[in-house]
């Protein structure tokens, strides 16, 4: 069976200099994420791709790490930010201990994660955070399942699995969480997916 997110991954390897270009700002709301996070907390930032978020997050002075599936990603990442470890790896199987993390930023990452497996991967996420720790999701909003041109290169595909806010909140709250913050946005150009863009931040409570 095909590993909708080891494609995708393959996909960013492809398009990774053109989303360097494209996208190297910090994520919406992330210093909304910061105001919930202890100072000099310890933050995972999944799905990194060439590091802004990470960059962003070490400058306001947390201590960070970054994972992709993209080894091209992480290539980027390490050469713009040599001061943070970033690593080749799956949010569904983290190389981290319980209760590791005082946040976790996700940027984009869960939507390459196929239904069947986002309740696994959500329940990794929680098991690297520390009781009382914040997540940011990021997410394209809609429904279902789908195979689309990537709007940076329309020859290659990507995967990507669409939410509703109502469906990944009461997914978040039956796993221990608790919504401190949600947002919504329409794309904001034709690099983006055509998808309202999804912010969810919330606590892990237990």
């Amino acid at each position: 069976m095909r590993d909708q997110i080891s494609e995708a991954a393959r996909t960013y390897d492809k398009i990774a200099l053109k989303y360097l270009e494209k996208f190297y700002k910090p994520s919406d709301h992330i210093d909304r994420f910061i105001s919930f996070l202890p100072k000099n907390g310890k933050v995972l930032d999944v799905g990194c791709g060439p590091g802004a978020d990470s960059e962003y997050l070490k400058r306001k002075g947390f201590d960070v790490e970054g994972i992709d599936l993209s080894s091209k990603m992480i290539k980027l990442a390490k050469n713009r930010v040599k001061s943070i470890k970033f690593q080749v790896m799956d949010m569904r199987s983290l190389r981290y201990p319980d209760r590791y993390f005082d946040g976790l930023l996700a940027a984009f990452s869960l939507i390459h994660i196929p239904k069947k497996d986002t309740l696994k991967a959500i329940k990794e996420l929680k098991r690297v955070l520390k009781l009382n720790g914040i997540i940011y999701l990021g997410l394209q909003g809609g429904k279902g399942e789908k195979i689309l041109e990537e709007p940076l290169n329309p020859k290659y595909k990507i995967f990507l699995h669409l939410f509703a806010m109502r469906e990944i909140a009461g997914l978040l709250r039956k796993n221990g969480f608790k919504i401190l913050f949600t947002a919504k946005r329409e794309p904001k150009n034709t690099k983006e997916f055509k998808f309202d863009k999804l912010f969810i931040i919330a606590k892990k409570l237990r």
